[in-house]
């Protein structure tokens, strides 16, 4: 009997069959196998929660006009979730709307070519920032880089 080794209700299956043949040992494997998998998706499940609560925990202290505690927490965050990108990604934005803008430009051009086909949103807001910082020629490119960004992920939707 053959299974996917990555799935790991396969082992669970498998481990069950195995046990009610008699093969207890080789059943015991696959089951512990299971519950190995198990708990590393829990644990990446967990992650993920603690990362979107903590992601939104910051950006509310931005909309309730917390600035230096929303820094603060998005800097937190960044070093407790420092593979999510959603987070750094909105710390560019918060740094934007509090009005400091170079340091969102900073922010948001360390995340060009990190994501997974979602560059565009990046471009848009850094387009944006360069506007307001009246370099509208570093704007007008980000501003074209979005257009085709957007354009190819889309076309990747598509097929």
């Amino acid at each position: 009997m053959k299974i996917d080794p990555n799935e790991r209700k396969a082992h669970y299956v498998k481990g069950l069959a195995l046990v009610r043949m008699g093969r207890a040992q080789e059943g015991q494997h696959e089951l512990d196998e299971y519950l190995r998998q198990e708990k590393e998706a829990q644990a990446q499940i967990d992650e993920e929660r603690s990362a979107i609560a903590s992601n939104r925990g910051s950006a509310d202290l931005v909309l309730q006009g917390h600035a230096e505690e929303a820094i603060a927490s998005f800097k937190k965050s960044i070093q407790n979730h420092p593979a999510t990108t959603a987070i750094r990604f909105n710390f560019g934005i918060a740094l934007g709307l509090i009005g400091r803008h170079a340091d969102a430009v900073s922010a948001l051009r360390e995340l060009i070519g990190g994501t997974s086909g979602e560059d565009f949103l990046i471009d848009k807001a850094l387009a944006r920032e360069y506007e307001t910082l009246k370099d509208a020629k570093t704007s007008q490119k980000y501003e074209a880089t979005y257009i085709r960004n957007m354009d190819t992920a889309l076309e990747e939707e598509l097929h």
